[in-house]
């Protein structure tokens, strides 16, 4: 399954609307850019319980600048 930039900017955006800058996707990992750090760390702590969408990538890993 192939996701696309736009897939992973309208699942991380279910968070807060307009809260994501950009979205790289790379071969098998993309880097999310959010406006502002504070939508980054509620983005990672909510993800963090989401078992069932994050199945179809194979893994997340968060870094916040």
């Amino acid at each position: 399954m192939t996701t696309t930039e736009e897939q992973i900017k309208e699942v991380f955006e279910r968070f807060k609307p307009n809260s994501i800058e950009r979205v790289k996707k790379l071969k098998d990992y993309a880097f999310v850019h959010f406006k502002q750090r504070d939508d980054a760390l509620h983005a990672m702590n909510l993800m963090n319980g989401i078992g069932s969408l994050l199945r179809r990538w194979k893994s997340w890993f968060f870094r916040i600048f």
